[in-house]
């Protein structure tokens, strides 16, 4: 019963549109999985960083996340991270 509770929440906080609510259902489900609190450090670090960048070119809803901007954050990760720091995303 409390896994339906989750799975509800994660619901309506996605349908609300927002890359953040959709970071932020992720992480809570990531929590209940039982993940550890250095895995859950990580991809909300690493969650926080891709969604300020998507900010800074103006996108800030599911909607306006696509493959294409994806791969620009890819080539941005490339240009400004050491070669394996990008490789967290594939």
């Amino acid at each position: 019963m409390g896994d339906n509770l989750v799975e509800q929440q994660l619901f309506l906080q996605i349908v609300s549109g927002t890359i953040e609510n959709i970071i932020n259902a992720f992480l809570v489900a990531k929590t209940s999985e039982g993940l550890s609190p250095r895995t859950l450090k990580l991809y909300a670090g690493e969650l926080r960083r891709f969604s300020s960048w998507l900010e800074q070119i103006g996108a800030v809803t599911i909607e306006e996340l696509d493959a294409d901007t994806i791969r620009k954050y890819l080539l941005h990760l490339s240009e400004t991270r050491n070669a394996a720091g990008c490789y967290i995303f594939y």
